[in-house]
């Protein structure tokens, strides 16, 4: 009876072995080179220490990532503090530029790309492939100072230049107001009459001011005076010449009893004054009560 007891113990034995053979093998295909430990201590709350990720960590955790590092040669590096300094201020210079460059919409999609490729460089290139931890706080922070910062000041900036643009704008719209009362001052309210011929005029520019323009008045002889002019452009340049048109053709009118005299004595002088690309059109006649019309036409329409 004990021989066979002990020939059973020995084959249970050998069983055991394999079986415990078998578990080691099956365990390390399982870990895969890692440990882990598990322990009634990872629930105890007199276990627990700080590390750099949590305030408060239980010890077995912090065992077992030691013991893992130490097992797998993996260990977790700390990158010197100025390297996450070099990385805020690039961040910052690249989301200042962008900023600066773009439109607050593109500006904010650069931000959130920025952002993102940070992620994505801290948290799978230096910490998965290269075992590096760098600060993942400073240059968000930085990227999300710069943009707020930057998209501020140009609010402002873009603010006071509508305001500036605004005041222009007023300022231009009260000189051109005040252009139009004089031009048409110009125009004879009361057009002067011949004996028999009713007299009339009518303009309306197509801006604000014009250059168009036609007077009627009495020459020293009796004889209607008939001025029909159109200086180039629309706007102030245009509303600036006319008068001066007006002007030359009334006065040299008391001497020159001929439109077409009348006309080379007026071409002579804007030709001094007007730069390159201005002219002026014009009809000038002189009417007598009889009907009589001597006229002339300076580049202007046919004349009915």
């Amino acid at each position: 009876m004990g021989i066979k007891a002990i020939n059973l113990a020995v084959e249970q034995n050998r069983a055991l072995v394999k079986q415990l053979a078998d578990r080691r093998l099956d365990l390390s295909k399982q870990l895969g080179g890692a440990v882990r430990l598990v322990g009634a201590t990872a629930m105890s709350m007199g276990d627990m220490v700080p590390t750099s990720l949590h305030r408060s960590c239980p010890g077995v955790v912090v065992h077992g990532v030691i013991a893992s590092a130490a097992l797998t040669g993996q260990w977790w590096v700390a990158a010197p503090p100025w390297v996450a300094v070099v990385l805020a201020l690039v961040l910052g210079l690249l989301m200042a530029a962008a900023d600066w460059k773009l439109s607050p919409a593109r500006s904010t999609a650069c931000a959130l790309a920025l952002v993102l490729a940070y992620l994505v460089v801290n948290g799978i290139v230096l910490f998965d492939w290269y075992d590096l931890t760098v600060d993942a706080a400073a240059p968000l922070v930085t990227i999300a100072a710069v943009w707020a910062v930057c998209t501020l000041v140009r609010l402002i900036i873009e603010g006071l230049e509508r305001i500036k643009l605004a005041a222009e704008h007023q300022f231009l719209e009260k000189e051109m107001r005040l252009a139009r009362t004089v031009q048409l001052a110009l125009i004879p309210a009361d057009p002067p009459t011949l004996p028999g011929i009713e007299v009339a005029g009518w303009t309306l520019p197509a801006d604000m001011t014009g250059g168009d323009c036609f007077d009627l008045w009495h020459l020293p002889d009796g004889r209607l005076g008939i001025l029909i002019g159109d200086a180039s452009g629309h706007g102030l340049a245009p509303a600036m010449i006319v008068p001066q048109v007006r002007t030359l053709v009334r006065t040299l009118s008391h001497y020159e009893t001929h439109p077409q005299n009348l006309f080379d004595q007026v071409n002579k002088r804007l030709a001094l004054d007007l730069p390159p690309g201005r002219w002026v059109t014009a009809f000038l006649g002189f009417m007598s009560a009889d009907g009589e019309l001597h006229w002339a036409s300076a580049g202007h329409g046919p004349m009915y």
